[in-house]
């Protein structure tokens, strides 16, 4: 393929925008990234489509935004590590950070983040509480000791309750 295609593939595509194949696969299936299949199944990526989302990558930004994320746990040197973790992959993340549910509660209302990470047994509000009261997508980490059965069996509880509610 030459340099003036007006399509690159899906692996030329990751290699330019410094990603896995699979999550060129995944803009795509998102609609990020604007492409056809072939009669064969492989993708084809609009050339304009994938240099634009590496401008915009490069400006620090997708979507011409940062995304935002929120983390809660009552643990300040988790906390801590996952800033240091989370800065230092270089994405264009606006990070904000919450030590307990009740603060993680009310800076999600205020700040309105994409992603919550939150632990699950924090004492006073849990974080399954708070992924029932907010009722949006809630990354869940848990230091529980329990059987991974038990905690799995806790996650759905909240889920089924909070989608209960909402048909009500």
């Amino acid at each position: 393929m030459s340099n003036d295609s007006p399509y690159y593939t899906t692996k030329q595509a990751a290699k330019i925008l410094g990603v896995a194949v699979r999550s060129v696969q995944l803009w795509v299936d998102a609609g990020k990234l604007t492409a056809w299949k072939t009669p064969g199944g492989h993708r084809r990526l609009d050339r304009d489509s994938v240099e634009r989302l590496q401008r915009l990558r490069s400006s620090g930004s997708v979507n011409g935004e940062m995304l935002k994320v929120l983390v809660i746990d009552q643990d300040r040197h988790l906390l801590e590590d996952y800033q240091r973790g989370m800065e230092s992959w270089g994405l264009p993340l606006e990070l904000r950070l919450a030590w307990d549910g009740f603060n993680g509660l009310l800076l999600a209302g205020e700040w309105k983040p994409d992603v919550i990470i939150t632990e699950l047994s924090m004492s006073g509000l849990s974080g399954l509480r708070l992924a029932e009261t907010l009722m949006q997508w809630v990354m869940a980490l848990s230091g529980f000791d329990d059987d991974p059965e038990h905690c799995n069996e806790k996650i759905l509880e909240a889920i089924q309750m909070t989608w209960l509610d909402e048909r009500d």
